[in-house]
């Protein structure tokens, strides 16, 4: 989860008004294979943006489930 900090989210509503901003979200987060790179795409559009943000991650752990190799995306 990427979130951004108040005076970030102030700033884009005066600047855009009603219409959510730009970041990209559209074609990012596709393919897990690449979120990493993808994550650093988001950040480096945030940070040319000039909007302060925090990524948290987390790690869940299921017992007893299986994961196959193969990941589905539409």
């Amino acid at each position: 989860m990427v979130s951004i900090d108040e005076t970030s989210a102030i700033r884009l509503q005066d600047q855009n008004g009603d219409m959510p901003p730009d970041f990209g979200l559209d074609t990012l987060f596709r393919n897990p294979r690449e979120y990493e790179e993808e994550l650093d795409t988001l950040e480096q559009t945030l940070v040319g943006q000039n909007i302060q943000y925090r990524v948290f991650n987390t790690l869940i752990h299921l017992r007893n489930a299986r994961w196959s190799e193969t990941f589905l995306v539409d």
